[in-house]
């Protein structure tokens, strides 16, 4: 298998390990380690790991290793502030175009799939559910740079997702819930000022979620 192959396999497998905490931040990645966990040798995931630092998951302490990056409270916030700035915009644009009966019937389907989830207590599932809700929002927008610039920070909200889930678990899914719900009826009702209102608040319980999930 070429070299460029491998390297972009161990760079996905180790990406992965990045954001679903499976490697936390603060933990020291060692190559030989990964190398024979992945079945390759040391080169393509010495070339991974150079491009993750590139991208700032992994950084490189002199005469220690390479660790995974740890995002602190202010730059979290600072992801969170973005996310919400762009998320209300993109609302905002969704809600001046119009959403139509087949758009909400999606929205409809995902949050009646968040709720079940939560009931089931399907952890997993509750932050992908999630995350495909607010992508879907975002994505109805049709503004093209506004989905950039928010598919552009998806890695980050995913850590700070999984962040949330290690510390609350399925309570996530029982906090966001009534959120999804309200933005939901606010768009059937095209209520601008309630359907903006509410998802401030869920994108804002990230924040206090986050206070007590640090790992």
């Amino acid at each position: 298998m070429k070299s460029s192959i491998l390297t972009q396999k161990a760079y996905g497998l180790i990406k992965e390990k990045i954001l679903t905490l499976e490697i936390k931040p603060h933990q020291r990645i060692m190559e030989n380690e990964l190398a024979e966990d992945f079945e390759i040798s040391r080169t393509p995931v010495r070339e991974a790991i150079k491009q993750l630092m590139s991208e700032g998951f992994i950084i490189n302490i002199p005469h220690q290793g390479y660790y995974c990056v740890a995002l602190s409270l202010k730059e979290i916030d600072e992801i969170i502030d973005v996310r919400l700035s762009l998320e209300t915009l993109a609302l905002k644009t969704s809600l001046k175009n119009g959403f139509t009966p087949e758009q909400l019937g999606i929205l409809q389907n995902l949050t009646n799939e968040f709720e079940n989830s939560v009931v089931s207590g399907d952890s997993s599932k509750i932050n992908l559910l999630d995350s495909e809700f607010h992508r879907t929002l975002y994505e109805f927008s049709g503004n093209q740079m506004l989905i950039k610039f928010l598919r552009d920070i998806e890695d980050y909200m995913t850590i700070v997702r999984n962040m949330e889930l290690y510390g609350l678990g399925v309570a996530k899914g029982n906090l966001a819930l009534p959120d999804h719900k309200n933005i939901l009826k606010a768009l059937q009702e095209n209520d601008e000022e309630e359907a903006i209102r509410s998802l401030e608040h869920n994108i804002n319980q990230m924040r206090i979620n986050i206070s007590s999930s640090r790992l």
